[in-house]
């Protein structure tokens, strides 16, 4: 409770920010970025990685920084490994890891 998180919304094509609130609710919901998708995930600069066709950039205020290409549709995104700086991102024939700079 009391963190922000991103949410992707594909049907929308938005990605928001809100605080998760006491039992998991989402709380002071505002758009983030004018692009949603499958998935979302923060890394440990706050930038955001938005998946939609390819993956996208954002800084914390939300502007565009670029994107990650990968050979296949991205699905899900998720940081990991040891130091928790490499990007995971799951298509549907195959798991790619990425080092952003």
């Amino acid at each position: 409770p009391g963190q922000r998180v991103f949410l992707a919304n594909s049907s929308e094509n938005k990605t928001y920010s809100g605080v998760v609130g006491k039992g998991g609710a989402i709380t002071d919901l505002k758009p983030f970025a004018d692009r949603g998708g499958e998935s979302v995930a923060t890394d440990g600069q706050g930038r955001v990685y938005v998946a939609n066709g390819q993956v996208f950039v954002y800084a914390p205020n939300g502007q565009e920084l670029g994107r990650v290409d990968v050979p296949e549709r991205p699905l899900q995104l998720l940081f990991g490994g040891p130091d928790k700086q490499t990007l995971f991102v799951l298509t549907h024939h195959a798991l790619y890891a990425v080092r952003p700079r």
